[in-house]
């Protein structure tokens, strides 16, 4: 992933032809949003593993729970980005 022009360009190898540009603020915000709700969801079960304290029950519902937010985030992100044309598919 690198920046150019103002859009974030996301390849999927070193020798790619096709990669995703992201332009849109609002589809931008929507995956960091993401992408700090998937970090909390991994940091919760990190901390599951490091409590000794019997309530792993907890930790599990609040992991699904924040997956489930974040997958949702994620999922609208995509969806704004392509309603708006801020996520296109490029061939270079």
């Amino acid at each position: 992933m690198f920046l150019a022009d103002g859009k974030a360009i996301i390849s999927f190898s070193k020798r790619a032809t096709h990669h995703i540009e992201v332009s849109g603020p609002w589809s931008s915000l929507l995956g960091a949003i993401a992408m700090l709700l998937f970090a909390a969801m991994f940091s919760s079960i990190v901390l599951d593993h490091f409590d000794r304290r019997p309530n792993e029950h907890h930790y599990s519902r609040f992991a699904k729970w924040v997956a489930r937010l974040a997958l949702a985030a994620l999922v609208l992100a995509c969806l704004v980005g392509w309603q708006f044309e801020h996520i296109q598919w490029v061939k270079r």
